[in-house]
């Protein structure tokens, strides 16, 4: 009779859950959280490349005020190998002072001038009216790169800017 009703003996009683049901929760638990892990993950790359460009026009326009002020002689040096932008003291003694170091995922790929670009080493000089040459900067994160254009003489920076462009703009100021 019992065996009718319920498939078990009217003295046990059902507590808990089964073990296999504790596995199919901790599985889907274990897939939402690898894709909420991915997300977060691109989207604090993505942070990062953003304030990367943020700090280059930064460092730009305080490049040209310092240049303006202490009647010029400033260069931000870019170098490829050591993934940093320094500078170099006005006087040409001393050591060079480290102003930004590239996060972990961010890679400094390229950085060109109109006049061209330095072997692992590109000097943008920057002058006592507060200009500077037009630079270009290719940013890589990960499979995605970003790039900023520089404008020498009006100091406006482009983000994200095609390739056409930049040799259009190098060609015209050649």
């Amino acid at each position: 009779m019992w065996l009718s009703r319920n498939l078990m003996p009217p003295h046990t009683v059902r507590r808990g859950f089964s073990l296999l049901e504790m596995v199919v929760v901790i599985a889907l638990i274990a897939i939402m959280g690898s894709g909420v892990a991915l997300v977060y993950r691109d989207s604090l790359s993505n942070t990062q490349m953003v304030l990367t460009l943020d700090r280059l026009k930064v460092l730009d326009e305080r490049a040209r005020i310092r240049c303006i002020r202490k009647d010029g002689g400033h260069k931000l040096i870019f170098s490829t190998e050591q993934q940093c932008i320094f500078t170099t003291p006005s006087n040409g003694r001393g050591r060079p002072k480290v102003l930004l170091k590239f996060p972990r995922r961010i890679e400094l790929k390229d950085v060109r001038t109109a006049v061209g670009s330095g072997q692992g080493k590109t000097e943008i000089p920057y002058y006592r009216d507060g200009t500077s040459p037009t630079w270009y900067v290719v940013l890589k994160n990960g499979a995605s790169e970003k790039n900023i254009f520089f404008s020498g003489r009006s100091g406006q920076a482009l983000v994200n800017v095609s390739e056409s462009f930049v040799e259009g703009a190098f060609n015209e100021i050649r």
